[in-house]
């Protein structure tokens, strides 16, 4: 049995202390997927980049995409929608999407947060049993 790589992510980001927030220190997220995808914001511009070089070897994730991006100049929240081969970012309740073809491998399934604090976040992994 495989277990797809699928997920329901939602971050909601502190406004007291996070990014957007007035007087905040440091407002930058990154959200890195699957070692291979990553969305960043750096408190104005949001970047959804693709790297095919994982640990020395090519895995191919983005087909060749790199980079998409929007200017944002505060973020709330965070919802990530992610199946075997699309992937779909919500950002403040949709006001900005960045949606792509992804293919991340068994073998790289990974989410890392690192950045703003959130006040609240609910991860749902989504498992298609699949033989």
């Amino acid at each position: 049995m495989y277990c797809a790589p699928a997920f329901d992510l939602i971050v909601s980001v502190d406004e007291k202390g996070g990014a957007g927030a007035s007087g905040a220190k440091d407002s930058k997220l990154s959200i890195t997927i699957a070692d291979a995808l990553r969305f960043t914001w750096d408190g104005k511009e949001a970047v959804l980049s693709f790297t095919d070089d994982v640990a020395g070897r090519q895995i191919g994730a983005g087909r060749g995409r790199t980079q998409r991006r929007a200017l944002i100049s505060g973020i709330q929240e965070v919802r990530i929608l992610a199946d075997t081969s699309l992937i779909e970012i919500y950002v403040n309740h949709g006001e900005t999407v960045f949606t792509t073809r992804f293919y991340p491998t068994e073998d790289t399934r990974r989410l890392l947060m690192e950045g703003v604090s959130a006040k609240a976040g609910v991860l749902w992994p989504m498992c298609q049993e699949t033989e």
